[in-house]
């Protein structure tokens, strides 16, 4: 699945190895780690991800920080 959205950062899950592009033209990415929700789950670098089930087959994550939500995707 890939996520991109009008002043979004973009994603990308393929099984278990995960990309992501920021506004700015970072890229990152990473194997393993992968999560299903809905629930609350722990993050690199001391981020939490809170997914919700927004309806049939959608959900809805937000990003955490230490600084209280960051970033939010829907899918």
């Amino acid at each position: 699945m890939t996520y991109r959205g009008d002043n979004d950062d973009a994603g990308l899950d393929a099984n278990d190895m995960f990309v992501t592009l920021t506004l700015d033209g970072r890229v990152h990415s990473w194997m393993g780690g992968g999560h299903q929700g809905p629930g609350t789950f722990t993050l690199a670098g001391g981020w939490t991800a809170e997914v919700t089930k927004i309806g049939e087959l959608r959900y809805r994550a937000q990003i955490i920080g230490a600084t209280g939500p960051s970033a939010s995707l829907r899918r």
